[in-house]
């Protein structure tokens, strides 16, 4: 199921913060294929990037990697398309100076 109302949810801020806090509890290889059978782009490279940010193991990152990208997707769509370009997984870091960003600033925030 596609949604176009990703603003229900909150941020991807929030949703960053609760997956580094609930990491643990997560299967990340059905994780990964949620990710893929949604057959979104955007949504397979955000969640390559998080799992990065958080050190999951190459076994998991590598289909995330390897799902075909034409162009970069901001990773909060919510948010102005500014900031740096990251070409592992073809995504605008556009979450720097995020207002809901817990403080401190947690390391999926720095950027």
């Amino acid at each position: 199921m596609r949604s176009k109302h990703f603003h229900i949810f909150g941020s991807l801020s929030v949703a960053l913060e609760i997956l580094e806090t609930h990491l643990p509890d997560f299967d990340l290889h059905r994780l990964v294929r949620y990710a893929e059978q949604m057959q979104v782009t955007a949504v397979v490279k955000r969640v390559g990037w998080a799992l990065e940010r958080f050190d999951a193991p190459e076994d998991v990152l590598e289909p995330l990697r390897a799902y075909p990208a034409k162009g970069d997707a901001p990773l909060d769509p919510g948010r102005p398309l500014r900031g740096r370009h990251n070409p592992t997984w073809r995504v605008i870091e556009n979450l720097h100076g995020d207002a809901d960003a817990p403080q401190p600033c947690p390391r999926w925030c720095k950027l």
